[in-house]
């Protein structure tokens, strides 16, 4: 009987250890999602990155004032970052626009600051 209980922990450590390595491993070959997302080109299948987009950091949205800080710079509505011209800024988002072509760049509300 005690040969069979510990032969069954054996078998739950070594099932429960496959587990948790198999997660690593997985944990592994999942893509960082802190990197800016790639696409193929079907025309010449080269990869472009949306990492020319400016990146965008903080939000501070008020009544009084709206600011975000992209690639490290303090920016209003109107500011040019890069090639983008800052086109609206929300509490949890600004657009901006560059050869007539607009994007939404998003914040996670933990990082949106009211004043």
């Amino acid at each position: 009987m005690v040969e069979l209980v510990s032969r069954y922990s054996l078998l739950r450590c070594v099932l429960l250890l496959g587990l948790v390595l198999s997660g690593i491993v997985r944990a592994d070959e999942l893509p960082d999602p802190t990197q800016p997302l790639t696409t193929v080109s079907a025309a010449n299948s080269t990869l472009t990155t949306a990492s020319q987009l400016p990146v965008l950091q903080s939000i501070i949205y008020g009544p009084q004032q709206r600011k975000a800080v992209l690639d490290g710079h303090a920016c209003h509505e109107g500011t040019l970052v890069g090639r983008y011209r800052v086109q609206a800024i929300y509490a949890d988002r600004v657009v901006v626009e560059a050869d007539g072509v607009r994007h939404t760049l998003r914040l996670f509300s933990h990082k949106v600051r009211y004043e």
